[in-house]
């Protein structure tokens, strides 16, 4: 009896074995057989260590929203060798996606409720400088997991956005290249444009030398050549090189003792400013305005109120701007109490205020209507003082890093004249409505915590960029 049971928990485990082995992985190129070792992959949503030189550069999170399950059924492949782009595509919405860097170098993606369509999915030959390789793995039942091998290359750096219609998964890859650099001249600053293919964390040291000054760039290749700062102010001549350890640098020359510098980056470019020192900054007092309030709820869609929403990120956003010494900033309220819009404008008014941000989310007769949009007034008594900055730009500026933040559909700037609360206010204004609460997308978008967050992160970094241009 005894051998009998033996035999049959050895034959139990050997058709696991060869379940897990057989039915479990499908690759999507040539492998061997253990190319892949599962036993060391976690599960589902682990926090891992990422390698130190790949970077997620993902600009818009994946909320999770509950869907029927889905099939996975075709991945399609980069038609370019320096620039991939994987696509995931699935029969109808996908609910849920998380992803994680494994220390050997794999790119590991999970669907969750999904499964494959082993019939229609071929096997991909990845003739990619990227990619060494693709497996798919039923993980579980009801998830997919897509495993990319990733080739030994400085500086590479992914993406994983999912589409609008939630039923194509985007991944994409590159790596950053310093293609060309810009120098440019003004009255008293001089410049440096660094082109990249997508641009990394920049570093700058003179290293104790007065006359000299150094950008470097880890995980980077370095293509442009040296150059000069022709009738520079501050920049003589460059000098651009590659270092062992895969770090490019520019070495620039100075005509004079260091001066004062700052540095601006963006998604495949970074700017260098050499400036003179000027006199310690006076804080540019900013107002936050969240809407409504007390028996004034504002929109009410799906069990939410946007007085709340609002009020949430704002205090998000105060947070955020407290943390800067270069602002100074108040809100109309501080608690669930309502306002007359002429209240508003008058508080902002008396504390003397740089700059006016009132904070709504929208509502339309049209369950459709989706979006962010930016809304200001040209008032009669808006001052522009020394600065040049006026409403139309302001709005300009908020609408531009919200919808570079979010991804959310672009409804634009607009303007109106009967806009109290922007009207009668003093300094540029702008009043910016984050989303539809009544279409059940943006509803759950706003819902979310991390979106909120998002919002106030991308509402900060407008306010920033206004300091930036016109204050300093």
């Amino acid at each position: 009896m005894k051998r009998i049971i033996l035999l049959l928990v050895l034959f139990l485990a050997l058709s696991s074995r060869l379940h897990i082995l057989n039915a479990d992985i499908i690759p999507l190129n040539v492998i061997e057989e253990d190319y892949y070792d599962y036993v060391e992959l976690p599960p589902p949503g682990s926090v891992m260590t990422l390698a130190a030189h790949n970077h997620d550069i993902s600009a818009v999170p994946i909320f999770a929203m509950q869907h029927p399950q889905t099939t996975i059924t075709q991945i399609l492949t980069p038609n370019e060798t320096n620039s991939a782009t994987y696509v995931i595509m699935a029969s109808s919405f996908i609910s849920e996606v998380s992803h994680f860097l494994f220390q050997n170098n794999r790119l590991v993606v999970d669907i969750f409720n999904a499964v494959i369509a082993v019939e229609e999915i071929e096997s991909l030959f990845v003739d990619d400088l990227l990619i060494d390789g693709i497996s798919v793995i039923s993980y579980e039942p009801d998830i997919t997991r897509v495993v990319f091998d990733l080739a030994d290359h400085m500086g590479l750096e992914y993406s994983i956005t999912l589409s609008a219609d939630r039923m194509r998964l985007i991944v994409s890859f590159a790596s950053n290249t310093i293609t060309r650099i810009v120098t440019d001249i003004g009255q008293d600053w001089d410049s440096m444009t660094i082109q990249g293919t997508i641009m990394q964390e920049i570093n700058i040291c003179n290293e104790g030398f007065p006359y000299y000054l150094t950008v470097n760039l880890d995980n980077t290749a370095m293509v442009a050549g040296n150059g000069i700062f022709l009738g520079g102010n501050f920049g003589a001549r460059y000098v651009t090189g590659q270092r062992e350890d895969g770090t490019a640098y520019i070495n620039i020359f100075l005509g004079q003792r260091l001066p004062d510098y700052s540095i601006v980056h963006g998604t495949s470019y970074a700017v260098l400013t050499l400036y003179q020192a000027i006199p310690p900054f006076e804080p540019i007092i900013v107002v936050i305005d969240p809407g409504h309030g007390g028996e004034d709820p504002g929109a009410m869609h799906f069990g939410m109120l946007e007085k709340h929403l609002v009020f949430d990120i704002s205090m998000k956003l105060m947070q955020l701007l407290n943390n800067n010494p270069l602002v100074r900033v108040y809100s109309t309220r501080y608690g669930d109490y309502n306002l007359s819009r002429e209240r508003r404008a008058e508080i902002a008014n008396s504390i003397g205020a740089d700059i006016f941000i009132s904070i709504h989310v929208n509502a339309a007769h049209n369950r459709n209507a989706h979006g962010i949009e930016t809304w200001y007034t040209i008032g009669e008594l808006e001052l522009e003082g020394t600065h040049n900055l006026n409403s139309r730009q302001l709005a300009t500026t908020m609408q531009r890093n919200l919808i570079r933040f979010t991804g959310a559909n672009d409804r634009g700037v607009r303007v109106r004249d009967s806009m109290v609360v922007n009207r009668d206010s003093k300094m540029p204004s702008a009043l910016v409505e984050l989303g539809f609460l009544s279409n059940r997308y943006d509803a759950e978008l706003l819902r979310n915590v991390e979106y909120q967050r998002l919002l106030a992160e991308a509402l900060y970094n407008g306010i920033i960029e206004v300091l930036m241009t016109y204050f300093l």
